[in-house]
């Protein structure tokens, strides 16, 4: 009787995924770029995309100081904390609140992006 369930569930899995493919066969893809009319936001729309562009930046610089010592692709994007140091250069540790896991892959993708043109580059130079 368990495996006559087990056989059951999986059929109903898989063809869940096959309707799954077929739905996204007829989706389109679409980026929209938007301007934003500050004067228009109320004070913690304000501070969330104020918050949202230094914690992009603080991922930034903690993705360039471990690709010092690892590769890029071995970056975790699912940290919650990252690494940096204060106007002293004292080691602080920052907290990710607003920065969503999407955002975070875009940054290192961005990074990988900026690494493989430097080397397109670098050989050319050369």
């Amino acid at each position: 009787m368990i495996d006559e369930e087990r056989l059951a569930k999986n059929n109903r899995i898989r063809e869940q995924c096959r309707q799954t493919r077929e739905k996204r066969k007829s989706q389109i893809c679409r980026v929209y770029c938007v301007k934003i009319d500050i004067s228009n936001l109320n004070e913690a729309q304000k501070i969330h995309l104020k918050m949202l562009f230094v914690e992009a930046k603080w991922l930034y610089n903690d993705a360039l100081t471990f690709t010092q010592k690892h590769d890029i692709n071995d970056y975790d994007t699912s940290i919650q904390t990252v690494h940096g140091l204060d106007k002293d250069k004292q080691p602080v540790t920052h907290e990710l609140e607003y920065l969503g896991s999407q955002m975070k892959q875009s940054v290192i993708q961005s990074i990988k992006h900026s690494l493989k043109g430097l080397a397109v580059l670098k050989n050319i130079i050369i």
